[in-house]
């Protein structure tokens, strides 16, 4: 065995010692043992790997759990709103009251003017009728 050989190997991987009687059977220890290291490394890399999916895999569904009640909010909240034929229903006969509302308050000012303006006539005719009658009941000097 060469001391570059042995320092690859671990310290628990120390070559057995070669009888005369059996190389073949050394070479097949050393090759087992070998495979058996490798089978043993390869199995962690495969416990990591099933590790990695296994928490890639919930968080996937923890992302996807929370787009679902994301997605669940958005169907609620949109049952509860109108549509737009449902508001133009609503919102029609309420446009057509407020015009209707104007013009009345516009008829009644309209009226409200003429009362205030023949009110003031009349008055100012009383006021000058009583003038007149003053006039002549007094006399003008």
């Amino acid at each position: 065995m060469t001391p570059a050989y042995e320092n690859s190997l671990d310290q628990n991987q120390k070559e057995p010692a070669m009888t005369p009687e059996d190389p073949c059977d050394h070479l097949a220890h050393v090759n087992a043992t070998k495979i058996a290291a490798l089978e043993k490394e390869m199995q962690l890399h495969v416990n990591y790997q099933q590790d990695s999916v296994r928490r890639a895999t919930l968080e996937l569904q923890k992302r996807l759990d929370g787009m679902n009640e994301f997605r669940e909010a958005l169907r609620d909240a949109q049952g509860r709103f109108l549509t737009k034929d449902e508001y133009s229903a609503h919102h029609n006969p309420l446009v057509d009251d407020i015009s209707s509302l104007k013009n009345k308050i516009s008829n009644w000012e309209g009226r409200i003017y003429v009362v205030v303006g023949a009110a003031t006539t009349i008055a100012g005719l009383i006021g000058a009728a009583i003038m007149a009658f003053a006039d002549r009941i007094i006399g003008t000097p």
